[in-house]
């Protein structure tokens, strides 16, 4: 007998004259039955070796590296008005990141329930996520531009690679790790949004003395 899920009972006086085999489930076996063998099926969830795990960030990687090295040499005004944006004004641009980042995901979570509206849902995510991808790329601009090279579009690839390790290596640090690297995302996110993907410069708003 075989039990793969659902409730078994064995009452008294109960025979079972070959093996129990218990896979899933609950049981309640009694101890005056008379059970010949009993086994227990153990599934052990198999975790993805190294090269699994990090194929993914890898491909990720390189397509955000090739993508703004491209960009950085037909479009490089785009990049410098969105890597200017983050490093001139970092407080202004990762609170424009955190307070869209919690909006959309409540509109999000607010649409996803609704049918009709779940690919606008989708949509949105898509969006969210190539926004950040954009941050990502222009913040790879910035730090590439400390390379001092001629070549901005290997200097853009090579920052692309450096900002993505280090939110990598730094998320390895509890609690901490995870806010470095995520104020730096949401830095990068606002500096997209505060300059309409670069299409402008930003300048804050100065108050009349």
């Amino acid at each position: 007998m075989t039990q793969l899920s659902g409730s078994l009972v064995v009452e008294d006086g109960a025979t079972i004259g070959g093996e129990l085999q218990h896979i899933g489930g609950s049981e309640e076996l009694s101890a005056e039955a008379a059970i010949m063998e009993r086994t227990t099926v153990a599934f052990e969830s198999a975790e993805p070796g190294p090269v699994a795990a990090y194929t993914p960030i890898v491909l990720t990687t390189l397509i955000l590296a090739l993508v703004g090295a491209l960009l950085s040499r037909k479009r490089e005004p785009l990049l410098d008005n969105a890597g200017a944006a983050a490093r001139d004004h970092p407080l202004i641009s990762l609170t424009v990141g955190a307070l869209l980042s919690v909006t959309f995901l409540s509109v999000f979570v607010f649409m996803a329930f609704t049918l009709i509206l779940l690919p606008v849902s989708i949509l949105g995510l898509l969006l969210g996520l190539l926004t950040i991808a954009y941050g990502i790329i222009a913040l790879g601009y910035l730090a590439g531009q400390h390379l001092h090279t001629p070549r901005v579009g290997l200097a853009t690839g090579l920052g692309v690679v450096g900002i993505v390790a280090l939110v990598q290596v730094i998320g390895v640090i509890p609690i901490l790790g995870d806010l470095i690297a995520g104020g730096l995302l949401l830095t990068g996110l606002g500096a997209v949004v505060l300059t309409y993907f670069g299409l402008q410069e930003f300048e804050p708003v100065s108050l009349p003395e």
